[in-house]
Protein backbone atom coordinates (compact mmCIF):
# COMPACT_ATOMS: atom_id res chain seq x y z
CA UNK A 1 0.00 0.00 0.00
CA UNK A 2 0.98 3.29 -0.96
CA UNK A 3 2.79 5.74 2.08
CA UNK A 4 -0.02 8.46 2.08
CA UNK A 5 -2.24 5.02 2.32
CA UNK A 6 -0.36 3.64 5.49
CA UNK A 7 -0.04 7.09 7.20
CA UNK A 8 -3.89 7.38 6.91
CA UNK A 9 -4.19 3.98 8.40
CA UNK A 10 -3.52 5.11 11.88
CA UNK A 11 -6.42 7.80 12.34
CA UNK A 12 -8.93 5.26 10.51
CA UNK A 13 -10.11 3.74 14.09
CA UNK A 14 -11.05 7.69 14.94
CA UNK A 15 -12.41 8.84 11.41
CA UNK A 16 -14.71 5.93 10.77
CA UNK A 17 -16.77 6.92 13.72
CA UNK A 18 -16.67 10.75 12.89
CA UNK A 19 -17.54 9.72 9.09
CA UNK A 20 -20.49 7.84 10.69
CA UNK A 21 -21.78 10.81 12.57
CA UNK A 22 -21.58 13.21 10.04
CA UNK A 23 -22.58 11.58 6.93
CA UNK A 24 -25.31 9.01 8.79
CA UNK A 25 -25.08 5.38 8.62
CA UNK A 26 -26.83 5.26 5.26
CA UNK A 27 -23.96 7.62 3.97
CA UNK A 28 -26.28 10.47 3.47
CA UNK A 29 -24.87 14.18 4.68
CA UNK A 30 -27.07 15.41 7.45
CA UNK A 31 -28.22 19.18 7.31
CA UNK A 32 -25.85 21.38 8.66
CA UNK A 33 -28.23 21.88 12.24
CA UNK A 34 -28.17 17.95 12.43
CA UNK A 35 -24.13 17.63 12.22
CA UNK A 36 -22.39 16.90 15.44
CA UNK A 37 -19.23 19.10 16.84
CA UNK A 38 -16.11 17.69 14.80
CA UNK A 39 -13.53 16.77 16.98
CA UNK A 40 -9.94 17.97 16.61
CA UNK A 41 -8.80 14.77 15.43
CA UNK A 42 -9.65 16.17 11.89
CA UNK A 43 -7.13 18.22 10.47
CA UNK A 44 -8.69 19.87 7.35
CA UNK A 45 -12.61 19.41 8.07
CA UNK A 46 -13.02 19.73 4.36
CA UNK A 47 -11.57 16.45 3.72
CA UNK A 48 -14.41 15.12 4.98
CA UNK A 49 -16.92 17.16 3.10
CA UNK A 50 -15.15 15.70 0.02
CA UNK A 51 -14.68 12.05 1.49
CA UNK A 52 -18.60 12.20 2.39
CA UNK A 53 -19.90 13.59 -1.23
CA UNK A 54 -18.05 10.68 -2.69
CA UNK A 55 -19.10 7.92 -0.79
CA UNK A 56 -23.02 9.02 -1.64
CA UNK A 57 -22.14 9.82 -5.05
CA UNK A 58 -20.69 5.91 -5.40
CA UNK A 59 -22.97 4.07 -2.82
CA UNK A 60 -20.85 3.20 -0.52
CA UNK A 61 -21.40 3.16 3.34
CA UNK A 62 -18.75 5.01 5.33
CA UNK A 63 -16.98 2.12 6.47
CA UNK A 64 -13.10 1.80 7.10
CA UNK A 65 -12.08 0.22 3.63
CA UNK A 66 -14.42 2.25 1.60
CA UNK A 67 -12.91 5.65 3.74
CA UNK A 68 -9.53 4.52 2.87
CA UNK A 69 -10.29 4.41 -1.10
CA UNK A 70 -11.68 7.66 -0.57
CA UNK A 71 -9.31 9.10 0.82
CA UNK A 72 -6.50 7.92 -1.75
CA UNK A 73 -8.64 9.10 -4.51
CA UNK A 74 -8.84 12.85 -3.65
CA UNK A 75 -5.54 13.01 -1.43
CA UNK A 76 -3.60 10.34 -2.02
CA UNK A 77 -0.17 9.57 -4.49
CA UNK A 78 -1.31 6.14 -6.66
CA UNK A 79 -2.38 7.87 -9.58
CA UNK A 80 -2.95 3.88 -10.78
CA UNK A 81 -5.90 2.89 -8.29
CA UNK A 82 -7.55 6.64 -9.01
CA UNK A 83 -7.41 5.50 -12.68
CA UNK A 84 -8.80 2.70 -12.51
CA UNK A 85 -11.55 3.59 -10.07
CA UNK A 86 -12.24 6.34 -12.55
CA UNK A 87 -12.53 3.90 -14.90
CA UNK A 88 -15.12 1.62 -13.33
CA UNK A 89 -16.71 4.98 -12.54
CA UNK A 90 -17.01 5.64 -16.11
CA UNK A 91 -18.57 2.17 -16.80
CA UNK A 92 -21.36 2.17 -14.26
CA UNK A 93 -21.61 4.90 -11.95
CA UNK A 94 -21.01 3.70 -8.68
CA UNK A 95 -19.23 1.04 -6.63
CA UNK A 96 -19.91 -2.07 -4.70
CA UNK A 97 -18.06 -3.01 -2.02
CA UNK A 98 -16.56 -5.79 -3.36
CA UNK A 99 -14.91 -3.65 -6.26
CA UNK A 100 -13.37 -1.53 -3.52
CA UNK A 101 -11.22 -4.13 -1.64
CA UNK A 102 -10.36 -5.44 -5.37
CA UNK A 103 -9.08 -1.78 -6.11
CA UNK A 104 -7.04 -1.75 -3.19
CA UNK A 105 -5.42 -5.05 -3.30
CA UNK A 106 -5.02 -5.30 -7.10
CA UNK A 107 -3.14 -1.89 -6.89
CA UNK A 108 -1.79 -0.99 -3.27
CA UNK A 109 1.90 -1.53 -5.13
CA UNK A 110 1.36 -0.01 -7.76
CA UNK A 111 3.71 2.88 -9.25
CA UNK A 112 3.98 6.31 -6.91
CA UNK A 113 6.46 9.09 -6.84
CA UNK A 114 8.56 6.59 -4.39
CA UNK A 115 8.63 3.98 -7.08
CA UNK A 116 9.79 6.46 -9.43
CA UNK A 117 12.42 7.68 -7.17
CA UNK A 118 13.28 4.29 -6.70
CA UNK A 119 13.68 3.71 -9.99
CA UNK A 120 16.17 6.38 -10.39
CA UNK A 121 18.25 5.14 -7.56
CA UNK A 122 18.49 1.78 -8.95
CA UNK A 123 19.61 3.03 -12.56
CA UNK A 124 22.26 5.26 -10.51
CA UNK A 125 23.24 1.77 -8.50
CA UNK A 126 23.31 -0.40 -11.65
CA UNK A 127 25.65 2.05 -13.27
CA UNK A 128 28.16 2.55 -10.51
CA UNK A 129 28.34 -1.28 -10.64
CA UNK A 130 29.11 -1.70 -14.33
CA UNK A 131 31.83 1.27 -13.57
CA UNK A 132 33.41 -0.70 -11.30
CA UNK A 133 32.93 -4.47 -13.09
CA UNK A 134 34.73 -2.49 -16.27
CA UNK A 135 37.14 -1.51 -14.15
CA UNK A 136 38.00 -4.56 -12.65
CA UNK A 137 37.82 -6.42 -15.84
CA UNK A 138 40.52 -3.91 -17.47
CA UNK A 139 42.74 -4.18 -14.32
CA UNK A 140 42.47 -8.35 -14.05
CA UNK A 141 43.33 -8.05 -17.96
CA UNK A 142 46.50 -5.58 -17.20
CA UNK A 143 47.64 -8.21 -14.24
CA UNK A 144 46.82 -11.19 -16.97
CA UNK A 145 49.04 -9.46 -19.48
CA UNK A 146 52.01 -9.01 -17.06
CA UNK A 147 51.88 -12.83 -15.87
CA UNK A 148 51.45 -14.07 -19.01
CA UNK A 149 54.94 -12.27 -20.77
CA UNK A 150 56.31 -13.30 -17.21
CA UNK A 151 55.48 -17.10 -17.74
CA UNK A 152 56.40 -17.01 -21.60
CA UNK A 153 59.78 -15.96 -20.46
CA UNK A 154 60.77 -18.42 -17.77
CA UNK A 155 59.96 -21.04 -19.54
CA UNK A 156 62.40 -24.08 -21.07
CA UNK A 157 61.29 -26.40 -23.32
CA UNK A 158 64.43 -28.61 -22.20
CA UNK A 159 62.88 -28.03 -18.63
CA UNK A 160 60.90 -31.04 -17.19
CA UNK A 161 58.43 -28.63 -15.26
CA UNK A 162 57.90 -26.77 -18.24
CA UNK A 163 54.42 -29.28 -18.64
CA UNK A 164 53.45 -28.07 -15.31
CA UNK A 165 53.90 -24.34 -16.03
CA UNK A 166 52.05 -24.67 -18.90
CA UNK A 167 49.37 -26.05 -17.86
CA UNK A 168 49.06 -23.91 -14.67
CA UNK A 169 49.47 -21.06 -17.87
CA UNK A 170 46.43 -22.61 -19.64
CA UNK A 171 44.62 -22.48 -16.10
CA UNK A 172 44.77 -19.08 -15.58
CA UNK A 173 44.44 -18.12 -19.17
CA UNK A 174 41.14 -20.43 -19.25
CA UNK A 175 39.69 -18.46 -15.71
CA UNK A 176 40.46 -14.66 -17.17
CA UNK A 177 38.53 -15.95 -20.60
CA UNK A 178 35.86 -16.92 -18.24
CA UNK A 179 35.98 -13.80 -15.98
CA UNK A 180 35.92 -11.49 -19.08
CA UNK A 181 32.47 -12.90 -20.32
CA UNK A 182 31.04 -12.74 -16.69
CA UNK A 183 32.01 -9.49 -16.59
CA UNK A 184 30.84 -8.56 -20.03
CA UNK A 185 27.65 -10.91 -19.33
CA UNK A 186 27.00 -8.74 -16.38
CA UNK A 187 27.51 -5.51 -18.28
CA UNK A 188 25.01 -6.25 -20.92
CA UNK A 189 22.10 -7.41 -18.29
CA UNK A 190 22.71 -3.91 -16.56
CA UNK A 191 22.33 -1.90 -19.71
CA UNK A 192 19.41 -4.27 -20.87
CA UNK A 193 17.63 -3.29 -17.26
CA UNK A 194 19.10 0.52 -17.26
CA UNK A 195 17.10 0.54 -21.02
CA UNK A 196 14.61 -1.51 -19.85
CA UNK A 197 14.17 0.82 -16.40
CA UNK A 198 14.19 4.19 -18.64
CA UNK A 199 11.56 3.39 -20.69
CA UNK A 200 9.09 2.04 -17.19
CA UNK A 201 10.18 5.63 -15.78
CA UNK A 202 9.07 7.45 -19.05
CA UNK A 203 5.93 5.60 -18.42
CA UNK A 204 5.46 6.14 -15.02
CA UNK A 205 6.17 10.00 -15.60
CA UNK A 206 3.63 9.96 -18.32
CA UNK A 207 1.00 8.15 -16.20
CA UNK A 208 1.92 10.40 -13.08
CA UNK A 209 1.22 13.41 -15.16
CA UNK A 210 -1.30 13.15 -17.21
CA UNK A 211 -4.78 12.55 -17.28
CA UNK A 212 -5.47 9.62 -19.86
CA UNK A 213 -8.87 10.48 -20.85
CA UNK A 214 -8.67 15.01 -20.89
CA UNK A 215 -5.13 15.16 -21.61
CA UNK A 216 -4.89 17.54 -19.09
CA UNK A 217 -2.34 17.61 -16.30
CA UNK A 218 -3.45 15.55 -13.73
CA UNK A 219 -3.84 16.43 -10.11
CA UNK A 220 0.07 15.23 -9.09
CA UNK A 221 0.96 17.86 -11.86
CA UNK A 222 -0.90 20.37 -10.41
CA UNK A 223 0.38 19.87 -6.84
CA UNK A 224 4.13 20.42 -8.39
CA UNK A 225 2.69 24.08 -10.43
CA UNK A 226 0.76 24.88 -7.53
CA UNK A 227 3.62 24.14 -4.85
CA UNK A 228 6.29 26.38 -7.32
CA UNK A 229 3.68 28.84 -7.99
CA UNK A 230 3.34 29.40 -4.24
CA UNK A 231 6.78 29.95 -3.71
CA UNK A 232 7.04 32.26 -6.55
CA UNK A 233 4.68 34.42 -5.42
CA UNK A 234 5.92 34.50 -1.39
CA UNK A 235 8.95 35.40 -3.01
CA UNK A 236 8.21 38.23 -5.15
CA UNK A 237 4.90 39.21 -3.18
CA UNK A 238 2.66 38.49 -6.39
CA UNK A 239 -1.07 37.54 -6.98
CA UNK A 240 -2.32 33.65 -7.07
CA UNK A 241 -5.12 32.75 -7.38
CA UNK A 242 -7.01 29.55 -7.45
CA UNK A 243 -10.42 28.47 -8.91
CA UNK A 244 -11.90 24.92 -8.24
CA UNK A 245 -14.16 23.98 -11.84
CA UNK A 246 -17.39 21.32 -11.11
CA UNK A 247 -19.43 19.90 -14.14
CA UNK A 248 -23.28 20.76 -12.95
CA UNK A 249 -25.39 18.03 -12.28
CA UNK A 250 -22.98 15.56 -14.19
CA UNK A 251 -24.07 12.30 -12.40
CA UNK A 252 -27.58 12.63 -14.70
CA UNK A 253 -25.66 13.61 -17.47
CA UNK A 254 -24.14 9.87 -17.14
CA UNK A 255 -27.50 8.66 -15.58
CA UNK A 256 -29.77 9.52 -19.20
CA UNK A 257 -26.66 9.60 -21.54
CA UNK A 258 -24.83 6.96 -20.74
CA UNK A 259 -21.16 7.09 -19.70
CA UNK A 260 -19.31 7.26 -23.12
CA UNK A 261 -21.45 10.67 -23.23
CA UNK A 262 -20.10 11.49 -19.84
CA UNK A 263 -16.62 11.70 -20.83
CA UNK A 264 -17.20 13.22 -24.03
CA UNK A 265 -18.66 15.72 -21.83
CA UNK A 266 -15.39 15.83 -19.94
CA UNK A 267 -13.36 15.91 -23.04
CA UNK A 268 -15.46 19.12 -23.79
CA UNK A 269 -15.34 21.20 -20.99
CA UNK A 270 -11.27 20.26 -20.48
CA UNK A 271 -11.17 21.49 -24.03
CA UNK A 272 -12.75 24.67 -23.16
CA UNK A 273 -10.73 25.77 -20.25
CA UNK A 274 -7.50 24.38 -21.80
CA UNK A 275 -8.76 26.91 -24.74
CA UNK A 276 -10.06 29.62 -22.06
CA UNK A 277 -6.42 29.76 -20.06
CA UNK A 278 -4.65 29.90 -23.37
CA UNK A 279 -1.16 30.06 -21.66
CA UNK A 280 -2.50 31.82 -19.04
CA UNK A 281 -3.12 29.84 -16.36
CA UNK A 282 -2.64 26.17 -15.35
CA UNK A 283 -5.36 23.77 -15.79
CA UNK A 284 -5.24 20.14 -14.90
CA UNK A 285 -8.41 17.43 -14.05
CA UNK A 286 -8.48 17.16 -10.12
CA UNK A 287 -10.53 14.45 -10.09
CA UNK A 288 -13.91 12.83 -11.34
CA UNK A 289 -15.98 16.08 -12.59
CA UNK A 290 -14.09 18.33 -10.91
CA UNK A 291 -10.96 20.56 -12.59
CA UNK A 292 -8.58 23.49 -10.86
CA UNK A 293 -7.29 26.19 -12.42
CA UNK A 294 -3.97 27.99 -10.97
CA UNK A 295 -3.69 31.81 -11.99
CA UNK A 296 -0.11 33.33 -11.13
CA UNK A 297 -0.50 37.01 -11.46
CA UNK A 298 -3.90 37.64 -11.08
CA UNK A 299 -6.15 38.70 -8.10
CA UNK A 300 -9.56 36.67 -7.52
CA UNK A 301 -11.59 38.82 -9.11
CA UNK A 302 -9.56 38.78 -12.32
CA UNK A 303 -9.59 35.26 -11.87
CA UNK A 304 -13.39 35.00 -11.72
CA UNK A 305 -13.48 37.38 -15.10
CA UNK A 306 -11.64 34.63 -17.03
CA UNK A 307 -13.48 31.60 -15.55
CA UNK A 308 -17.10 33.73 -16.33
CA UNK A 309 -16.55 34.14 -19.21
CA UNK A 310 -15.64 30.51 -20.23
CA UNK A 311 -18.68 29.32 -18.00
CA UNK A 312 -21.30 31.59 -20.04
CA UNK A 313 -19.70 30.50 -23.49
CA UNK A 314 -19.88 27.05 -22.35
CA UNK A 315 -23.83 27.29 -20.91
CA UNK A 316 -24.47 28.95 -24.44
CA UNK A 317 -23.90 26.07 -26.38
CA UNK A 318 -26.35 23.17 -26.97
CA UNK A 319 -24.75 19.71 -26.26
CA UNK A 320 -26.29 16.58 -28.41
CA UNK A 321 -26.05 13.22 -27.79
CA UNK A 322 -23.47 11.54 -30.76
CA UNK A 323 -24.98 8.30 -30.32
CA UNK A 324 -28.90 8.81 -29.85
CA UNK A 325 -28.91 12.00 -31.52
CA UNK A 326 -31.10 12.96 -28.25
CA UNK A 327 -30.25 16.65 -27.22
CA UNK A 328 -28.22 16.78 -23.74
CA UNK A 329 -29.02 20.49 -23.53
CA UNK A 330 -26.70 23.10 -21.89
CA UNK A 331 -23.98 21.80 -19.83
CA UNK A 332 -23.51 24.49 -17.16
CA UNK A 333 -20.05 24.55 -14.34
CA UNK A 334 -19.67 26.02 -11.04
CA UNK A 335 -16.57 27.06 -9.38
CA UNK A 336 -14.89 28.45 -6.11
CA UNK A 337 -12.42 30.29 -6.45
CA UNK A 338 -9.83 32.06 -3.76
CA UNK A 339 -6.83 33.95 -3.84
CA UNK A 340 -3.27 33.98 -1.57
CA UNK A 341 -2.64 36.66 1.18
CA UNK A 342 -0.92 37.24 4.47
CA UNK A 343 -3.35 35.40 5.98
CA UNK A 344 -3.53 32.27 4.24
CA UNK A 345 -1.47 29.69 3.44
CA UNK A 346 -1.36 27.35 0.51
CA UNK A 347 -3.48 24.46 1.96
CA UNK A 348 -6.00 27.03 3.51
CA UNK A 349 -5.93 28.30 0.23
CA UNK A 350 -7.15 25.18 -1.41
CA UNK A 351 -9.53 24.55 1.24
CA UNK A 352 -11.05 27.97 0.78
CA UNK A 353 -11.37 27.55 -2.85
CA UNK A 354 -13.31 24.44 -2.32
CA UNK A 355 -15.67 25.94 -0.12
CA UNK A 356 -16.53 28.58 -2.41
CA UNK A 357 -17.30 25.66 -5.12
CA UNK A 358 -19.76 24.17 -2.33
CA UNK A 359 -21.70 27.36 -1.73
CA UNK A 360 -21.43 28.42 -5.59
CA UNK A 361 -23.06 24.65 -6.10
CA UNK A 362 -25.87 24.89 -2.64
CA UNK A 363 -26.54 28.42 -4.20
CA UNK A 364 -28.24 27.82 -8.05
CA UNK A 365 -25.05 26.38 -9.58
CA UNK A 366 -23.72 27.64 -13.01
CA UNK A 367 -21.90 30.99 -11.31
CA UNK A 368 -18.59 31.48 -9.97
CA UNK A 369 -18.17 32.41 -6.45
CA UNK A 370 -15.28 34.49 -4.38
CA UNK A 371 -14.48 32.76 -1.07
CA UNK A 372 -13.75 36.93 0.54
CA UNK A 373 -17.40 37.67 -0.76
CA UNK A 374 -19.23 34.19 1.15
CA UNK A 375 -21.19 35.58 4.20
CA UNK A 376 -19.39 34.53 7.54
CA UNK A 377 -22.05 32.47 8.65
CA UNK A 378 -22.02 30.37 5.57
CA UNK A 379 -18.33 29.21 5.51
Amino acid sequence: MTTATQNSQGTLAALAGQIVSVFGKDGDRRSGHEQEPKTETVDNPGELDRIGAFLTTVDLEPTPTNYTLAWEYHFGTNFTLRCATEEILGRVGHLTSEQVDELLAKHSETMSSDGIQQLVNEGKDLISTGEKTLSKSRNDSAEYGVALQESLDSMDPDDEGWASRFEALLQITNAMVDRSKKAEKKLKSASQRLTQMNEELQKAKESAEVDQLTGLNNRRAFERHFAAAVERSNKHASNLSVAFVDIDHFKQINDTHGHDTGDRVLVEIAKQLNKMANGSCHVARHGGEEFVLLFEGKNASEAREIVDNCREHTASRSLTNRETKKPIGSVTFSAGIASLNNKTGARELLRNSDIALYYAKRHGRNQAVIFDEIPAEEE
